[in-house]
């Protein structure tokens, strides 16, 4: 094998998409009766908490370009678990919010969001606890603030 081929293996955005693939297959697996994926579950999550939310406030929260959250709201506007209002005082804007299928959804996945979240969390203590290394959270600090950084800096 050639050193440059080692060191594209141990690239870190590498290492940690495949990283965040293992880390949402636990929670599609745990959903897989409700018919949501994680993501949706997410975005239904995200809206009900910030009801009606703006697409520029949900692209915020969840670190998502416009083009990938709007065709997401589509699909579940289009399955009936979101509703969509233009903004009172700008009419550009988009507010979303449940809809009662979309509440029924969003409620009967959180048990078993619940449950991944649990069984995610303990298997990563377990992991830093043997490891010696950083939180969790600490480790996804660090790498948000990558996104911060620039490539003239380097």
């Amino acid at each position: 094998m050639r050193s440059d081929e080692i060191e594209v293996r141990s690239c870190l955005c590498l290492q940690t998409r495949r990283a965040a693939r293992n880390v949402t297959q636990i929670y599609d697996r745990a959903l897989l009766s409700s018919g949501l994926r994680v993501t949706q579950f997410q975005l239904l999550a995200t809206v009900a908490e910030a009801e009606p939310a703006t697409q520029q406030m949900l692209a915020r929260f969840l670190g998502m370009d416009r083009t990938t959250l709007t065709r997401n709201l589509a699909l579940l506007e289009r399955d009936g678990l979101l509703r969509v209002e233009r903004g009172p005082e700008d009419r550009r804007e988009h507010h979303h919010s449940l809809t009662a299928a979309g509440r029924a959804a969003f409620d009967s996945a959180l048990p078993l969001w619940r449950s991944a979240q649990q069984h995610a969390q303990k298997n990563l203590r377990r992991n830093a606890e043997k490891y010696g290394r950083e939180s969790f959270s600490e480790l996804l600090g660090a790498l948000s603030s990558l996104k911060g950084s620039s490539l003239k800096k380097l």
